[in-house]
């Protein structure tokens, strides 16, 4: 990891502690890995603000989690402290980059089956959260993903991702092209840029907005 990383995601921690600070209603949960452990959960932060969705940010991720390990985390949380009056309002789950990176070994069916596991323990943690399943933005060129890594985001994982988002009733945010025509907002072809975070975060809060217009119980919330 060279230090312009190693820097940023330094500000991306220090931004973080900042983005959720008091705030006083529901919590959202974002669930993932090294994307979300960055930079999105703040630019996501600002935008529910401005649109006076007043959400606490609990980040449940990290960096080089697979699918397999973010259930393993989602499994031992211990439900953090939210607000007995508001509870959990839902969870953002973007996850998949690194089961690409164990290919040949990795097994979509596999990676299906994390994501069923994942999704169940939200809906059994949580039962009243609302749960967007965000697709994976199809990678460009890193020496940690194999040549295939594009084909087998779009045809592997993204289906599976968008068919257990359907088996549950949730609701899918499309990233799959979200940098097709900005490779510039991610340099390394898989870390998005501050103005590459900026871009996830409003698909992302366009997705729980339209969560919370078909919820009328939410938008009291």
């Amino acid at each position: 990891m060279n230090l312009r990383r190693t820097a940023h995601k330094l500000r991306c921690r220090l931004l973080r502690l900042l983005a959720g600070f008091g705030q006083t209603g529901p919590e959202l949960l974002l669930l993932g890995d090294s994307l979300t452990a960055a930079c999105y959960p703040v630019f996501l932060a600002r935008l529910l603000h401005q649109a006076g969705m007043n959400f606490r940010l609990r980040i449940i991720a990290r960096c080089g989690a697979t699918s397999a390990e973010l259930a393993d985390m989602v499994e031992h949380q211990q439900g953090g402290k939210p607000s007995p009056k508001h509870g959990v309002a839902g969870a953002v789950i973007l996850v998949g980059g690194n089961d690409l990176k164990r290919t040949p070994t990795s097994d979509p069916d596999e990676f299906n089956a994390n994501m069923q596991r994942i999704t169940a323990l939200v809906r059994q943690r949580w039962p009243n959260a609302f749960v967007i399943l965000c697709t994976l933005p199809t990678p460009g060129s890193h020496p940690a993903l194999p040549k295939d890594a594009a084909t087998l985001a779009t045809d592997q994982l993204n289906p599976r991702i968008r068919e257990v988002a359907t088996s549950i009733g949730g609701v899918v945010c499309e990233l799959e092209n979200l940098y097709i025509h900005a490779e510039q907002l991610r340099p390394d072809g898989i870390h998005p840029s501050f103005p590459g975070d900026r871009l996830l975060a409003e698909e992302v809060f366009r997705a729980i907005a339209r969560c919370r217009k078909n919820n009328p119980e939410e938008r009291r919330s």
